[in-house]
């Protein structure tokens, strides 16, 4: 969104159209394994983006946000698990949430963007 210029009001209608039902957890841990992998890293939030589990700090998740409804990464985090394969997150708090609306979010950077708690910039 910030690095694409995409305004917050046109990026914040992808998450309503996100619905991957053909998503797998135990097929893509399976493809992984065969392939000799020893870890599986996946983006559970990115800076521009929603988070990718349920969260009790923001309702802008894959989980709340979209008609998915699902954690896919719990589901991924269990198969790995039953399959002995480290599970692995990327975790980017650089701007926090896009959602400005949420007031318990605080305070907001240059560009509009809701900081997380976590966050001192």
């Amino acid at each position: 969104m910030q690095y694409a210029n995409i305004p917050r009001e046109e990026y914040e209608k992808f998450a309503p159209q996100f619905n991957p039902v053909k998503f797998n957890a135990a097929e893509w841990v399976a493809i992984a394994k065969n392939a000799g992998m020893k870890y599986i890293v996946i983006t559970s939030k990115h800076h521009d983006g929603f988070s990718m589990f349920d969260s009790k700090v923001s309702d802008y998740t894959v989980v709340k946000s979209t008609p998915y409804k699902k954690d896919p990464l719990k589901d991924l985090s269990r198969e790995c698990k039953k399959a002995g394969i480290k599970f692995c997150v990327y975790h980017s708090i650089m701007t926090g949430t896009i959602r400005p609306d949420k007031k318990r979010q605080g305070e907001y950077n240059s560009s509009g963007m809701a900081l997380d708690a976590r966050t001192s910039t």
